[in-house]
């Protein structure tokens, strides 16, 4: 960083590697958050960079900022299906089931409707649904529906695989 500290690329990469330490190495969440930052500061407009950022604020349960990040990356590439995909994940963790339900629809319209994902994010969105009718009808939030946030991919492929729709963040 110390070459080009205006590289945003080398700033996300920087957060890749404390985000990858959050394990083993106390503080680096901090660090990792701070980096990232850096990267959005740095390039605003990319949507890749909030995805990232808004992925440590989802592995440390900061819900809002997550949301507030995941919001920015999808108005600058409508077509980004992992942010609505992952803006669904935290919409449900805040209880917000209508709105997750509505980024889910979103997703299901960017994707290829004979694909596995399709299938797979269909059958969430169908989950929550019932979960969200159950709940209402019953007063009761019984945790039976799951989203769980994916990998980023790309900027430039909206499209993902089976495997990046699997239960992980990376």
């Amino acid at each position: 960083i110390s070459l080009n500290p205006q590289d945003s690329s080398l700033w996300q990469n920087l957060g890749a590697i404390y985000k990858n330490l959050v394990p083993a190495v106390n503080g680096a969440d901090s660090w990792a958050v701070s980096a990232l930052s850096q990267a959005v500061a740095l390039d605003p407009n990319n949507p890749q960079a909030h995805f990232s950022l808004a992925g440590m604020y989802i592995q440390t349960s900061q819900w809002e900022n997550s949301q507030r990040q995941l919001e920015i990356a999808v108005a600058l590439d409508p077509s980004f299906s992992n942010g609505f995909y992952n803006l669904a994940y935290v919409q449900k963790q805040e209880g917000r089931y209508q709105e997750a339900l509505a980024s889910l629809s979103q997703v299901l319209q960017l994707l290829p409707a004979n694909s596995s994902d399709f299938s797979n994010v269909f059958k969430e969105k169908t989950a929550l649904e019932n979960f969200a009718r159950e709940a209402t009808s019953s007063g009761s939030l019984k945790e039976t529906a799951t989203i769980s946030p994916i990998s980023p991919l790309s900027p430039n492929n909206p499209s993902t695989s089976s495997a990046e729709l699997s239960p992980k963040l990376s």
